[in-house]
């Protein structure tokens, strides 16, 4: 429900932007307006992006596909063999305004939305020793964690834009900018014996084992990296 309340207050919001652009500055002094479609790839996915351009200012929005793996044995002590991956959110969608200084740079704000979480899978081999709160798990007792890494789906972001940014032809631009995700909470869940994972000594040290992830991800997952190389077709002005 929440999800919803924020995708339609975003929705809203983009509505009555467009509308103030509509009759902003460049409409009424005769601007030419122009609209552009293309392709963007960067750390917030590969996918298509749409833009209006209304003199100086605009409207960009666009959607990101990410699936992506990467190896998680770094957030987990384990001694043995583990496999461990770490899948980002699959799905990212932008919405936000430009503030074009000339043809070749711009300065851009606006919205953010991930419907996904950071999730890591690990399963530990039988003859493998997870650390857990400071404690030694062997495989036969605990055979497998996975992590949510629950963070804000919808973060400001603000870019700094360069390249070509001509309302009509051929461009190709680059992004620069950061994304706030806020501080998040992390979950942690095993697979295991019932007799070793069901014990309040085990819940006890899973808890801690939490807190530590949450602390060292903090430090690099509460601003999200926003690099993208766009390539846009304009049609206008």
């Amino acid at each position: 429900m929440r999800a919803k309340l924020r995708i339609r207050a975003t929705t809203a919001a983009v509505v009555a932007l467009a509308g103030c652009l509509a009759v902003g500055p460049g409409a009424a002094q005769g601007q030419p307006v122009g609209f552009g479609l293309g392709a963007r790839v960067g750390t917030i996915g590969i996918g298509p992006e749409v833009s209006a351009r209304f003199g100086p200012l605009g409207v960009r929005g666009g959607y990101g596909l990410l699936p992506l793996e990467l190896n998680a044995t770094r957030f987990v002590e384990i001694d043995g063999v583990a496999t461990a991956e770490l899948r980002l959110p699959r799905d990212w969608y932008t919405l936000g305004v430009d503030l074009h200084l000339g043809n070749f740079m711009r300065l851009g704000g606006g919205l953010l939305y991930k419907p996904g979480d950071i999730v890591a899978e690990v399963i530990i081999d039988s003859d493998a020793t997870v650390e857990l709160g400071g404690e030694r798990y062997g495989g036969s007792q605990v055979s497998g964690l996975v992590g949510t890494h629950v963070s804000r789906s919808a973060a400001p972001f603000v870019v700094v834009g360069f390249g070509a940014n001509a309302p009509g032809g051929f461009g190709v631009s680059f992004d620069l900018g950061v994304a706030y995700l806020g501080d998040a909470e992390v979950g942690l869940e095993a697979t295991g014996r019932a007799d070793v994972i069901g014990t309040a000594e085990f819940r006890a040290n899973l808890a801690a084992e939490e807190g530590r992830i949450a602390d060292e991800a903090a430090t690099y997952l509460k601003y999200w990296p926003v690099l993208n190389v766009s390539l846009r077709y304009g049609f206008g002005g």
